[in-house]
C-alpha cells in the first residue's frame, strides 16, 4: 500500500518515508520539518485558563485576566499551542471539511488527561464529556461540529461517557471571529442552553481552540445551571 499510495505530509504535502502509522500520533502524519513546529503547551501557563505566560513565576497564581474576572469553569487545559503546523491542521479540519483529522487532533485532548488535576477528578467522581455547540447555521455551513468530533474521539480513547447534544446554541448568533473577549461574552449571553439534567456530575467540556474563553464561559454557565458540580475545559490548542 505504501508503494501504491505513498503518503504526503498533511501540512506541506512533502512525501513521507515509509513508517508505521498511528492515526492518533501527529508525528506519523507530518514530515520532520512540520513535526518540529509542534509546540506542546508547557509551563509557564495560567493554572485557570491555560494562557501561556511570558516568565516563570509562582505556578499557583492565575494570570491577570483570571484575577480580574475569574472564569466560571474550574480550570482549562490544552494539548498544544495554536501555532505552526498544529494550527494548519486545525484550519484544515474546521474549514477544509477534513473530518478524518479528528483522530489525529484528539492527541491534544489525550495530553490533557495526563494533568494530575484532571486525573484526580476522573478517579474521584463520575465524569462525562460534553462538546461545545455550534449554531445550526454554522454547523450546516461547515457540515459538522468540530468539537463534537473531537469529543467523540476522546470518549472512544478514554472510555469516558459522551453526552451527545447536551448543549445547544440558539439561532441568530453573530460570527465570533474578530471579536474581543468582552464582545464575545456579550454575543453569547443567554444563547447556550443545556438540554439534559446532569446533577452531581463533573463535566469535561471539549472545544477545538481556546482563545478568549468566552464560549467556554457561556457553556460552563449553562452546565452549572443544569446541576453540574465541576466543569473542566480541555481543548486541542490554546490561542
Amino acid at each position: 500500500m505504501e508503494w501504491l499510495l505513498p503518503q504526503r505530509c498533511r501540512c506541506c504535502e512533502a512525501w513521507l518515508p515509509e513508517r508505521s502509522r498511528n492515526p492518533h500520533q501527529p508525528k506519523h502524519w507530518l514530515c520532520n520539518a512540520c513535526a518540529g513546529e509542534l509546540e506542546p503547551l508547557q509551563p509557564p501557563f495560567c493554572p485557570r485558563c491555560a494562557e501561556p505566560l511570558q516568565s516563570h513565576g509562582p505556578s499557583h497564581l492565575p494570570c491577570g485576566n483570571c484575577l480580574a474576572s475569574p472564569p466560571a469553569y474550574d480550570f482549562a487545559l490544552a494539548g498544544y499551542r495554536a501555532s505552526g503546523s498544529w494550527r494548519d491542521l486545525i484550519h484544515q479540519f474546521k474549514y477544509g471539511r477534513q473530518r478524518n483529522l479528528a483522530r489525529l487532533l484528539s492527541d491534544g485532548l489525550i495530553r490533557c488527561l495526563e494533568d494530575p488535576r484532571l486525573r484526580a477528578l476522573t478517579q474521584d467522581r463520575p465524569c462525562s464529556i460534553v462538546a461545545c455547540p455550534l449554531s445550526p447555521i454554522r454547523q450546516w455551513q461547515r457540515g459538522f461540529n468540530q468539537s463534537h468530533e473531537l469529543a467523540l474521539q476522546l470518549s472512544l480513547r478514554s472510555g469516558l461517557p459522551f453526552l451527545r447534544g447536551a448543549l445547544r446554541r440558539r439561532h441568530g448568533l453573530v460570527n465570533q471571529v474578530g471579536l474581543n473577549r468582552q464582545q464575545r461574552k456579550t454575543n453569547l449571553r443567554g444563547k447556550i442552553k443545556c438540554t439534559q439534567r446532569i446533577e452531581n456530575k463533573s463535566i469535561i467540556l471539549v472545544d477545538d481552540v481556546l482563545t478568549t474563553g468566552a464560549t467556554a464561559e457561556a457553556c460552563t454557565e449553562a452546565l452549572l445551571q443544569a446541576g453540574a458540580q465541576k466543569v473542566v475545559v480541555i481543548c486541542a490548542a490554546r490561542g
